[in-house]
């Protein structure tokens, strides 16, 4: 089954991925990159198309409009840290996050060119840092793998509107999330 480039779909057996938009196909495998699974590669007729809410739309369409290119020379990263729980104390941070539930963990989310390990080291040794994770310190401040590594690699162009995205999502779920 062949589906158009573009088209937004779900997988019929893991509706935990979310929807999903086609970013290509290499004979019965389509290639395709879904909101809550990341990128995957799957059989064709494992899909069925879906409207997706609109505020759902508007990145997956980015996500198609992307050359095949962009997708497979694909180097930046969004990642997410675990930040210490002390960051709530933080009137700026509240601010942000008023709804955030006092049981839930809080997160740092960004975008980078590089591994996000080095980029953690980086946050931490104080080079081009974000005070919270700074201030959270090399036994709190760790990367949330689960998060986001099903993600990556990114193509800087979607990355840029991706990382927000996924920030705001961990927000609504009720996470304290600080973006950078």
């Amino acid at each position: 089954m062949s589906i158009r480039k573009g088209t937004v779909v779900r997988h019929r057996n893991a509706a935990e991925w979310g929807p999903g938009v086609v970013l290509g196909q290499t004979g019965a495998d389509t290639d395709l990159f879904f909101l809550a699974g990341g990128r995957r590669r799957v059989r064709g007729d494992a899909l069925a198309p879906t409207a997706g809410r609109p505020e759902e739309r508007d990145l997956l369409a980015l996500a198609a409009s992307l050359p095949e290119q962009k997708w497979t020379r694909a180097k930046h990263h969004v990642y997410v840290i675990a930040l210490a729980d002390t960051v709530r104390r933080d009137a700026a941070f509240r601010e942000r996050n008023a709804a955030m539930q006092p049981d839930l963990p809080c997160y740092y989310v960004g975008l980078t060119g590089h591994p996000p390990e080095k980029r953690l080291s980086q946050h931490l040794r104080g080079y081009k840092y974000n005070r919270y994770v700074k201030a959270s310190g090399p036994d709190q401040a760790r990367l949330c793998p689960q998060r986001y590594a099903h993600f990556n690699p990114l193509p800087f162009e979607f990355g840029e509107h991706f990382e927000p995205w996924l920030a705001e999502t961990l927000r609504k779920r009720g996470h304290g999330v600080w973006q950078g």
